[in-house]
């Protein structure tokens, strides 16, 4: 896959890209197409050689793999304009919410390497959770070459499509959920004398030791939770129990239905 085409120049596609160069791991041509032009040409930052394209048409026109970055409502548009102009055994990497492969296939006249993967922001820095789904017809040569590609990001479980919704709130918008809170306790933690690096070093191992007594098969039988003697922010547990149970299950109805 040496040539790329990114049809939506946000911000997934700049975690994309930026992960890629990080890791030296760059298609050897990007071609980029975004309706807001300014966009488009933001992608130059992180790939110079990059061609701006006026159109999605010839954005695509030629590209071993097409990143499809575009909101839902303009999806229908968007593949009417490409259906039938891409190489047959081009792959598409759909990046887009609520549209499933097999809608996508329909739309793009029966293509057969489609592929939907869910990226999230650690995935700039090479730290991703990066669930995908494909079609069943997908090559497989080209499957274990894209997984090659795409590795670098971070974990890429191969996932069902009827799931990727599912992932988007918890591993995806995830992130939002926990970002600020670690990065307070970064802060303060240098607020009390903690130096920098094992201030870094404290945090990321809190967070995975954390994830692990989460989602241990034991966490019943020791109660994690209650193993710390002191709790200073009991006080608000609950309230934000039910905003995550309010909150997650609404934004996954909106995926979902």
């Amino acid at each position: 896959m040496k040539k790329a085409a990114i049809i939506g120049a946000g911000r997934i596609s700049r975690i994309i890209l930026e992960g890629l160069k990080r890791k030296n791991e760059m298609f050897e041509a990007v071609n980029v197409f975004d309706i807001n032009q300014q966009a488009a040409q933001s992608i130059k930052e992180i790939v110079p050689s990059a061609e701006v394209f006026k159109s999605a048409k010839e954005a695509v026109s030629g590209a071993d793999i097409v990143f499809l970055a575009v909101h839902p409502p303009v999806f229908a548009e968007t593949a009417n304009e490409l259906s039938g102009v891409l190489k047959s055994d081009t792959v598409l990497l759909s990046l887009v919410p609520k549209i499933r492969i097999s809608k996508t296939i329909e739309s793009f006249g029966g293509l057969q390497n489609v592929a939907r993967m869910n990226p999230n922001a650690p995935s700039i820095v090479n730290a991703g959770y990066n669930p995908i789904s494909f079609s069943e017809g997908f090559d497989s040569a080209k499957k274990i070459e894209l997984i090659k590609k795409l590795s670098v990001l971070g974990n890429m479980p191969e996932v069902k499509d009827d799931l990727i919704e599912a992932y988007a709130v918890i591993t995806a918008m995830g992130y939002t959920y926990l970002d600020y809170q670690l990065a307070e306790l970064f802060d303060l933690a240098k607020e009390f004398g903690i130096s920098e690096n094992e201030a870094r070093d404290a945090i990321q191992k809190l967070a995975e030791g954390t994830a692990k007594g989460v989602t241990a098969e034991n966490r019943v039988q020791y109660d994690f939770l209650n193993l710390v003697p002191v709790r200073p922010l009991s006080g608000i547990e609950e309230n934000v129990k039910n905003e995550y149970r309010e909150k997650l299950r609404e934004r996954f109805k909106m995926l979902t239905n």
